[in-house]
């Protein structure tokens, strides 16, 4: 899943021990979907579609095996019912960082419930 500029920036302040803001956890994170089509830049902050909606974290997650990062959100029957054409990862309902952008038709929600689900691989072990 391509990586967004700020996410760089947020890893350079974890690693040197500045404060990085809002921890993408069961608390602060946040899936994002929107109908823009866009082509990804890493430059963008936000969800590039005129129709956009961010939900927050099932229980028990975001979950991590090793170095894989499992995230879920819920999006009920009133929730972003557009064509899902984007989705991102947030580490807050507003503004806050975007993670992750990826560019993709996942088709068009009416009512019903739609859970979304990402995945991302944070590294490569090196031996």
């Amino acid at each position: 899943m391509p990586k967004q500029k700020a996410m760089n920036e947020y890893f350079a302040k974890l690693m040197s021990g500045e404060e990085p803001g809002l921890f993408f956890n069961h608390d602060n994170a946040f899936i994002g979907v929107g109908d823009g089509s866009d082509e990804h830049d890493p430059e963008h902050t936000d969800l590039q579609g005129a129709n956009k909606k961010r939900r927050p974290m099932r229980p028990g997650y975001p979950q991590r095996s090793d170095d894989e990062l499992t995230y879920r959100a819920r999006f009920e029957e009133e929730h972003a019912n557009f064509a899902w054409n984007e989705i991102a990862l947030f580490n807050a309902y507003t503004n806050g960082t975007m993670a992750n952008r990826l560019v993709i038709s996942e088709g068009i929600k009416g009512e019903e419930i739609w859970d979304a689900f990402l995945i991302i691989e944070v590294g490569e072990s090196s031996e």
